[in-house]
């Protein structure tokens, strides 16, 4: 079974245009066990200056965010195996994750 980990951080300062990256300073943590159903996470982001880092383990995964997110797979972002990706996060977000 696949799992997504994610981490909810406040960012580091980055010039213009550049990728969002974490600091040390995390916010919240959570590991979803990910099935063919829509799981949601119960980390919310609620300042501007957070980011969100996934990481998919034992699978490849399918993630959306949103105040009421629904991962489809095919129609949301995809998350390759045990590559860590980092999101901006927006006030009032989480995310939702699904598997084939």
């Amino acid at each position: 079974m696949a799992k997504l980990n994610i981490v909810l951080g406040f960012a580091e300062a980055q010039p213009a245009g550049m990728k969002p990256v974490m600091s040390d300073d995390v916010v919240d943590v959570q590991t979803l066990d990910v099935t063919p159903s829509n799981q949601v996470s119960d980390i919310m982001s609620d300042k501007t200056d957070q980011v969100w880092m996934l990481t998919a383990i034992g699978g490849d995964v399918w993630v959306a965010f949103g105040k009421e997110p629904i991962a489809a797979v095919g129609d949301s972002i995809p998350l390759m195996a045990g590559v860590p990706y980092t999101f901006s996060a927006t006030p009032t977000f989480t995310v939702a994750a699904i598997s084939e």
